[in-house]
């Protein structure tokens, strides 16, 4: 007789750094793993899909600049093209 193989069980952290219904204030700051996050920007932008959407502009505590969508786990630091 042969016994199952028992895998152990993870908990996984699938709760969102930035999760938004409705598009904040510029101003917000957010805490982001060690530290926070203040949005500077708020952009219009027109998704794949075609439908509206908004790009949040994000400045880090230490100066770096970074965007995400209304609802995300990271940050995206690829900021070309964003003016300030």
């Amino acid at each position: 007789m042969t016994n199952p193989i028992i895998h152990p069980t993870t908990t996984r952290n699938t709760t969102r750094k930035i999760h938004f219904t409705e598009v904040p204030e510029v101003g917000t700051v957010v805490p982001y793993y060690a530290g926070s996050i203040t949005l500077v920007k708020v952009v219009d932008r027109v998704k794949k899909d075609g439908s509206p959407g908004v790009l949040l502009v994000w400045q880090r505590s230490d100066g770096i600049i970074a965007t995400s969508g209304m609802s995300s786990n990271s940050l995206t630091y690829n900021t070309r093209g964003i003016d300030l």
